[in-house]
């Protein structure tokens, strides 16, 4: 028998990762030793089989073949050539086996083949079926272990699995020609104390750490290495934490990479750069644990997978140089303290969604940009404490919209463009200019932004490094600003410092609202915009453009003094000079100082410009104690305003409204032009005190609501100017000897000084027509007008003259300090409303109006300014013109509603006689009008612009109600009969017992002859003495009239039941008829519907018929005291015939009555006396109660000539007096 020494394996080891196959193969050998008996052994060849993660292990172990018997005469049968035949065939399919396995594992990843030990054996193999079998796979806790194993060729896997410490004069080459990966168990961690590096890469192309937990006693020294990491790549999963730096390449070489899921527990310290390398590729990472004070990593680029999160707390995590893309990613800041990304070039946000989450304090910074960060339709998401988001050269915001609950600031660097983008929400700080070079802050494309400052002390837009060009363009675009801010002072000099909202600061800046964008600030304190910048511009241009500006109070300011006067405004432009402020072609702006003592527009310094044109509109007020609009310093500062329909309107309800220079008259002497061409509007209007310094520190000895020390004033002919002094005497101008004023060819109107409050809004003083004058020197006192003007315009010199010496003698007045109002209108008056007329009207209503200041409601026409015709036009469309009629004195009561500008109109002559009010169905309309008397003033025809004809409505009701028996109506039972002057709904009032309110009956209708009966209601329970209304209604509907009166109801116009109700307008209503009700009433109870004489047969005798009535006939009467005699009557209303065909039978002359008293007679056309009798008690009274046992009541007695074949019928009337109740009986 053959035995066997020696059983070699061959193995093909398969590495793909960290798995490992080993794959034993068996041949057989021969042994030089022999037995006496032989014994015969075959082996199978191993099955392998791989895992669901793609691991191959054995499945079958070496295992005897128990199908070859132990036979040794069979094993005789083979010769040794067959052996080594047998031998030669296993050894083929080894091979083949290999080869294949070997080609697999290749295309799989696998790299190299190894053999076993030599003691390993076929049991040793089978425990290990089904585990992956790892070559390469190392476990260390020394030091040296660990350095054996990164140097020694073909280690894949090494586990540490203790604090190994690696000595001071260590540098570990890991040259292993493999990937490796480092797997630090819980308790593994490597300590370095060296004074180098720990590891340099060396062949060796990717190191993976797997839970790292490494430190460094000095930690500037890095984990890893290279001289050449061109293919070399460092990646980190499962867990993180280090306190010294771990990855330092060449520059622009290798790769640095966290694995999705990656948790940095822990990096710390003061490591300048923890992470050098080309790129980073960055996984889902928790990157809390990050508390560096300094960099994370620095390199070429970074490049982030969907839903990346930055959280972390300290430090900035990524430091590029070249662009960052987030493409459709879902992008998380949570809570971050520290700083995310910087990069040289640009950033890039395609799609998806920024979340940006921080603490309240917390001063984190989100992403700064060399070049340009770019969000395009990307939704953000920003409640990021008092952090910085978003830094750049650029910001471009584009088809996104960004939400904030809170941010520092939310864009910092130059320039800034949001295109058809919404941001909104609160913050501290939108936007920080931090750049050197022209800056750019841009929305177009019907962009929306609309921020609320959180805190008060706030410059929400900081802009002071460079000079801006700040657009916002196009319609639908608009700029939404609220909060408030602090003033700022030099801490030396206390010079107040640019403050505001927004605050410019640089050179030819230039602030542009064009093509219909608009912009609203509201300050809760302070400035809301200032602009300090040497010929800068501030432009509002185009239809639909606006801008509105408003302040409330000044925090820093109080007390009257003149520098605090000098501090915040709603806008402000400081120190510097030389700009203008431009509103053309239709633009319109507004800016009101609501409180405090600063002004609502300030231009400081010299050559400032205020330019209106283009049929713009410019508004400027202040309601505290500062002048609406103020030059406060500097000579040649200019107001202009020209073209067609440009408008400006300045109020000031505490101070002046127009001012140059210094306020109180005793500090700059400011110098100022003002021009305003044809066909514009001016109005000012100022509030100051006559003499002395008033309470709230404003105006000088002779105060004016507009002054300057030069004063130049030129006026066109405009359309209309309006200069006003509310302030309760003082004058309108104060001006210093160097001053002029001219008005070109104006319809002019003086209203003198010692006029007050509404005084000032009535009928002028002085009206003149087409006046042009000159005023020159201080106060204006030297007056002239053109030779050629006309007598009346030539008085205009002595009127002033004598106008100021009617003023208080005490007080110096000369030239147009005699007035507290002047005003030019050249406009023609116009009638605008034609009032809606009633048929209780007896006149005709227009209404005459002025226009005044554009967008200004027109003012009414003064007594006697206007005269007019209007026309009354009948049904048929005849038309009747009124006489003249002219406006009537302010505040004419016209109905008791107080109007001015009325002009009452007289019925048309052509009507008198025959109709005293207006008729429903009839109109009016205005006609023509002219302005002006003809004898002083020019007549000049006015426009008639309302389109208004009115009809005339109903609003009387019914002139009469006629009920002839009101004074018998009984309380019980009774009906109220009566008829209508026109068709009408018809219902009494009443006051149920123990009530002062009315109840009303149920509705009826009148017919066709307006005739109504009215019963009362059982259920209301009306006793005698009760009273009741009996009102009717028209049908007519409500009045569409805005003092309708209390009678129109909902479906007309109903009687008044009070005296209170009774006038309207110039008509007086019928009252509603006021009925007592009495006790009781007479009444037919019932009479026979029919007398039945039955069917009877023609006889030749006389026949005598009795009835048989279908009724009673029964007499009531309670009207108790009340009660007299009645008399019931009765008579042939139809003759009792037939029709035969021979001839016509008339029975009635053998119709008889026989009533109580037995006298018998003959029943007629003519009538006779059934009864007639008084009622001592009240009750009823039968009739018929003896018509069947006695000869009582009615015979008819039918002679044998006239009985013929026939159906005979005819009718009896039956009268009651002294009440007549009429019924038929067939």
């Amino acid at each position: 028998m053959k035995k066997y020494s020696k059983l070699t394996s061959l193995l093909t080891i398969a590495v793909l990762n960290s798995n490992v196959l080993i794959a034993p193969v068996f041949a057989v050998s021969e042994s030089s030793e022999t037995s006496t008996s032989q014994e015969k052994m075959s082996f199978q060849q191993p099955k392998i089989e791989f895992n669901d993660d793609g691991t191959p292990f054995l499945v079958d172990g070496i295992q005897p073949d128990k199908s070859i018997k132990e036979d040794a005469a069979l094993d005789t049968r083979k010769s040794e050539e067959d052996i080594n035949r047998e031998k030669a065939t296993n050894q083929k399919t080894v091979d083949d086996r290999l080869k294949e396995l070997s080609k697999q594992r290749e295309e799989a990843g696998y790299v190299s083949l190894q053999k076993v030990n030599d003691q390993d054996t076929p049991e040793q193999t089978e425990k290990e079926t089904r585990k992956p079998i790892a070559r390469g796979e190392e476990t260390v806790t020394t030091f040296k272990e660990l350095k054996e194993v990164v140097g020694k060729e073909g280690t894949t896997v090494i586990n540490i699995t203790k604090n190994i410490k690696v000595p001071h004069n260590a540098l570990l080459t890991i040259d292993t020609g493999t990937d490796v990966l480092f797997n630090f168990s819980d308790e593994g961690k490597l300590t370095a104390t060296s004074a180098y590096n720990v590891f340099k890469l060396g062949n060796v192309k990717r190191v993976s750490f797997n839970n790292l937990n490494y430190s460094h006693t000095n930690a500037s020294k890095f984990l890893i290495t290279s001289d050449d990491a061109t293919n070399q790549e460092v990646s980190f999963e499962g867990t993180l934490q280090s306190n010294a730096a771990l990855v330092s390449f060449p520059e622009e070489q290798g790769k640095v990479t966290f694995k999705d899921g990656l948790v940095i527990s822990k990096l710390s310290g003061a490591i300048k750069t923890y992470f050098i390398a080309n790129e980073m590729e960055v996984g889902s990472t928790d990157f809390s644990g990050v508390t560096l004070t300094k960099t994370m990593f620095q390199g070429s680029k970074v490049s982030f997978k969907k839903g990346s999160v930055f959280n972390n707390q300290d430090g900035l995590l990524f430091d590029v140089k070249e662009d960052i893309v987030f493409d459709n990613e879902d992008i998380i800041l949570q809570n971050p303290k520290g700083q995310v990304i910087k990069t040289e070039g640009s950033i890039l946000f395609n799609g998806g969604t920024l979340s940006a989450d921080a603490e309240a304090t917390a001063k984190a910074i989100g992403f700064q940009a060399g070049k340009d960060i770019t969000l395009t339709d990307t939704e953000v998401t920003v409640s990021y404490g008092e952090g910085h988001l978003f830094i750049s050269d650029q910001t471009l915001v584009t088809n996104s919209s960004m939400t904030v609950a809170k941010a520092g600031v939310l864009f910092e660097g130059r320039s800034v463009l949001l295109d058809n983008s919404q941001v909104n929400g609160s913050l501290s700080k939108l936007y920080l200019q931090t750049s050197k070079e022209r800056a750019e802050f841009k929305l177009v494309n019907k962009s929306v932004l609309d921020i609320t400052g959180l805190g008060t002390n706030l410059q929400i837009m900081d802009i002071k490094k460079a000079p801006i060009d700040f657009n916002i363009v196009g319609l639908g675009t608009t700029f939404n600003l609220t909060g408030g801010n602090k003033l700022y002072l030099e801490p030396n000099t206390k010079t107040p410092l640019v403050s505001g909202l927004i605050a410019i600061e640089g050179e030819s800046s230039t602030f542009n609202i064009t093509e219909g964008a608009v912009m609203d600030i509201h300050a809760t304190t302070n400035d809301a915009i200032t602009m300090k910048s040497l010929g800068g511009k501030f432009n509002v241009d185009g239809p639909g453009s606006e801008l509105n500006l408003s302040a409330d109070t000044d925090s820093e300011s109080s007390g009257s003094t003149e520098t605090n006067r000098l501090q915040p405004a709603v806008l402000r432009f400081s120190w510097m000079g030389e700009t203008e402020f431009n509103i053309s072609n239709k633009a319109k702006i507004s800016v009101k100082k609501i409180g405090g003592q600063s002004s609502a527009i300030r231009m400081y310094g010299s050559k400032n410009k205020i330019n209106i044109s283009g049929g713009a509109d410019f508004e400027a007020i202040s309601t505290g104690h500062g002048p609406a609009v103020h030059y406060p310093k500097g000579d040649t500062n200019e107001f202009n305003l020209k073209d067609p329909d440009s408008s400006v309107y300045i109020e000031a309800t505490g101070s002046q409204g127009l001012a140059f220079g210094s306020l109180a008259l005793n500090g700059d002497k400011g110098t100022g032009k003002v021009v305003a061409g044809n066909d514009t509007y001016f109005i000012v209007r100022g509030n100051t005190k006559l003499t002395g310094v008033g309470a709230n520190g404003l105006g000088g000895a002779v105060s004016g609501a507009m002054q300057a020390y030069d004063f130049t004033f030129e006026m066109g002919k405009m359309r209309y100017y309006d200069f006003k002094n509310t302030g309760g005497g003082p004058a309108i101008f104060t001006s210093g000897t160097k001053s002029s004023l001219k008005s070109e060819g104006n319809d002019f109107s003086v209203w003198k000084r010692n006029l007050k409050g509404e005084e000032l809004d009535v009928n002028p003083s002085r009206i003149y027509q087409t006046l042009t004058f000159t005023a020159e020197n201080q106060y204006f006192k030297n007056i002239t007008v053109p030779e050629d003007a006309s007598e009346k315009n030539k008085k205009f010199v002595e009127d002033v003259k004598a106008d100021a010496k009617e003023m208080n003698p005490s007080v110096k007045v000369i030239g147009l300090q005699a007035y507290s109002r002047i005003t030019a209108n050249n406009q023609l008056a116009q009638l605008t409303d034609v009032r809606v007329p009633t048929d209780a009207d007896a006149y005709i209503y227009a209404k005459a109006t002025i226009p005044q200041a554009k967008g200004e409601e027109p003012r009414p026409a003064y007594e006697g300014e206007v005269t007019a015709v209007a026309a009354l036009v009948d049904e048929d469309g005849n038309v009747y013109n009124t006489e003249e009629a002219t406006t009537l004195p302010g505040n004419t009561d016209i109905y008791g509603k107080p109007e001015s500008g009325i002009m009452r109109f007289k019925l048309p002559k052509e009507l008198e006689g025959k109709q005293k009010f207006l008729k429903v169905g009839q109109s009016v309309k205005a006609v023509s009008g002219y302005q002006g008397d003809g004898v002083d003033t020019e007549k000049r025809p006015i426009k008639v612009i309302t389109d208004k004809n009115p009809t005339v409505l109903d609003a009387t009701p019914a002139e009469k109600i006629d009920i002839p028996e009101k004074n018998e109506i009984a309380a019980e039972g009774g009906v109220i009969k009566g008829q209508v002057s026109e068709p009408s709904l018809v219902k009494y009032y009443f006051k149920p017992s123990g009530s002062e309110e009315f109840q009303s009956s149920e509705v009826v209708s009148t017919d066709g002859d307006g005739q109504f009966e009215l019963p009362l209601d059982v259920a209301h329970k009306l006793q005698e003495n009760d009273v009741i209304y009996v009102t009717t209604m028209d049908k007519s509907g409500v009045l569409e009239i805005e003092d309708r009166p209390k009678t129109n109801t909902e479906n007309g116009n109903e009687n008044p039941i009070s005296d209170d109700n009774v006038s309207f307008h110039d008509a007086t209503f019928t009252k509603a008829v006021e009925i007592k009700l009495v006790g009781g009433e007479l009444t037919l109870v019932s009479v026979p519907e029919t007398l039945d004489f039955g069917t009877n047969k023609v006889s030749t005798k006389a026949l005598n018929l009795k009835p048989t009535p279908s009724d009673k006939l029964v007499v009531g009467d309670n009207r108790g005291s009340r009660k007299d005699s009645w008399r019931l009557k009765l008579n042939v209303e139809d003759a009792i015939k037939v029709k035969t065909s021979r001839s016509e039978s008339d029975l009635t002359p053998g119709l008889t009555y026989t009533d109580r008293q037995n006298q018998k007679q003959d029943v007629t056309e003519t009538g006779i006396v059934v009864e007639e009798t008084t009622l001592e008690k009240d009750g009823e009274l039968d009739l018929s109660s003896e018509w069947a046992s006695t000869n009582q009541g009615f015979n008819l007695a039918v002679p044998v000539e006239k009985q013929r074949l026939g159906d005979y019928s005819g009718a009896l009337m039956w009268t009651l007096e002294k009440n007549v109740e009429n019924r038929e009986v067939d």
